[in-house]
């Protein structure tokens, strides 16, 4: 909590152009007043939030507590054909951040595309995710991008593993594994609340479906996918176009792409999803 004896005052003008434009308040009180700047601002049952659809800064002008912090990096590609599903960005969750004075720059991670296609990592305040890994191609060649927050799904050779999920080796995880791609299809891509499914079986089999993201209650409501983040991408069912429905959190699959700012994989030839980062004090 910044201060005992919050109150809204004046707002003030902040500075433009920090994830859809920033607005600053004056808080004060009995301690004295500060201002904190940064990013979109809402204020909800009590709470103030700043956050960050795109790169900026949070600006403090007191040492305080953010009483939650929301780190979510950018999904991994999702391949066509017999590709893996893109595997979600880092999802981190934390708690009680203490804060100085100073200006802290915010980095939210775009999703990959195409060829390397892995996901950008996103950091603020000293804490960082890690980037969605990504199975662009078919075969094995690609093995070095599998990996990451959550990692992708196998291509579909026999047998082909998933990338490995949690390479920034946190605890709790980051994320989780890519399913394991077989028969020509791949594996679906890994979600931060889950691994992603297996290939269910040899052509004509549909796709698999991406891993499960997470659920974060304390954000608003409007933001994630009903507050889910990291949601695994599907593949394709290879000769039959099959392509089941992304995790939830955002993957990408079925009908829809990876939804924007979650972090979600990509799912069936589609990118992986810009990541966000919310910050969350008493106001």
């Amino acid at each position: 909590m910044f201060n005992n004896w919050f109150r809204k005052e004046k707002p003030i003008q902040g500075i433009m152009g920090m994830g859809g434009g920033a607005t600053g308040y004056l808080l004060g009180g009995a301690g004295g007043g500060f201002e904190a700047t940064g990013g979109t601002i809402v204020d909800d049952g009590g709470f103030r939030y700043h956050v960050f659809t795109s790169p900026g800064s949070f600006n403090i002008s007191a040492d305080a507590t953010v009483d939650n912090l929301l780190v979510v990096a950018g999904g991994g590609y999702g391949g066509a054909g017999r590709a893996g599903g893109g595997g979600a960005g880092g999802v981190r969750n934390l708690s009680s951040i203490s804060v100085t004075a100073q200006n802290y720059p915010i980095t939210v991670g775009p999703g990959g595309s195409g060829n390397p296609g892995r996901g950008s990592g996103s950091s603020a305040l000293g804490y960082s995710a890690t980037g969605g890994g990504a199975m662009p191609g078919d075969t094995n060649s690609f093995p070095p991008n599998m990996s990451g927050g959550s990692g992708s799904g196998g291509p579909g050779n026999q047998g082909t593993p998933g990338g490995n999920g949690n390479t920034g080796g946190y605890s709790p995880p980051e994320g989780n594994p890519g399913g394991t791609g077989s028969g020509a299809i791949g594996g679906g891509g890994g979600g931060a609340g889950g691994g992603g499914s297996n290939a269910p079986g040899p052509y004509p089999n549909p796709g698999a479906g991406g891993g499960t993201g997470t659920q974060i209650p304390w954000v608003p409501g409007s933001y994630g996918e009903n507050r889910y983040f990291g949601g695994g991408g599907s593949s394709t069912g290879y000769g039959n176009n099959v392509c089941p429905p992304g995790g939830t959190g955002g993957g990408g699959g079925g009908n829809r792409s990876a939804i924007s700012n979650t972090g979600g994989g990509g799912g069936c030839g589609g990118p992986g999803a810009p990541g966000i980062v919310i910050l969350r004090y008493a106001a």
